[in-house]
């Protein structure tokens, strides 16, 4: 399934250079140095997926609140309007 275009992140300019530039200093650090930076990398990525999880179940929790105390007509029956204008006149 391809991504929704909200899923596809739209950098700034200056995220972008941020990037890049991020990307040329890890070329020039050493192997230690590479290790710690992938320990604080692994750190934020596993925080922040907990995180979106974290939302997306609020997000749920929310939406199945508001489809309770708000729900949304459902289509009518066949003959249902002509059942209740025939029960006007």
């Amino acid at each position: 399934m391809a991504p929704q275009p909200w899923m596809i992140p739209q950098l700034s300019v200056d995220a972008e250079s941020d990037l890049r530039r991020m990307r040329e200093l890890l070329q020039t650090m050493s192997r230690d140095e590479l290790l710690g930076q992938a320990d604080i990398l692994l750190n934020q990525v596993v925080n922040k997926a907990a995180v979106i999880s974290q939302a997306i179940r609020h997000i749920s929790e929310l939406e199945a609140r508001e489809a309770v105390r708000d729900p949304e007509p459902g289509p009518m029956p066949q003959g249902w309007t002509a059942g209740v204008l025939g029960g006007l006149g």
